[in-house]
């Protein structure tokens, strides 16, 4: 494994991270009411506020921190295991998504093991997903 690699999964990683920032941030959002509405008396809910951004950015940091969490050892770990190509990709995803998982619960306020889970494989499976369309189409990543 040389630098090359190195370098292709900082891309991988950067464009895996856009994609699942932007998909959990949205449904955790909604589902635990960070910058949804007029909040309290203070504002924390509105993303207009200072208090309300501070949530917006520890949600965006809690994900980011997942990412790179999860990400190495799907690229690093997984294809050096002797696996079927098929196994392996579906090893390394169930370890993405639950790692991540767990990482939600633990971390965010009042995320719910489930709530963390189903965020958790929306999120991965958005990223496989245009992954694999932006690879089809360009043959980048």
């Amino acid at each position: 494994m040389g630098i090359d690699y190195v370098m292709a999964w900082a891309r991988a990683f950067a464009f895996t991270a856009t994609i699942e920032i932007i998909a959990a941030a949205l449904l955790f959002s909604r589902l635990l009411d960070v910058g949804s509405g007029e909040g309290n008396k203070n504002g924390d809910k509105n993303l207009r506020t200072p208090a309300g951004l501070g949530r917006l950015a520890r949600l965006v940091g809690v994900i980011f921190y997942a990412n790179l969490a999860s990400h190495p050892a799907v690229w690093f770990v997984f294809p050096n295991l002797d696996l079927t190509y098929l196994t392996m990709v579906l090893a390394a995803e169930c370890w993405a998504v639950v790692s991540e998982a767990i990482l939600y619960w633990l971390v965010l306020p009042n995320a719910r093991p489930v709530q963390a889970v189903g965020v958790s494989l929306i999120a991965n499976a958005s990223s496989f997903g245009i992954g694999l369309l932006v690879r089809a189409w360009t043959g980048w990543i």
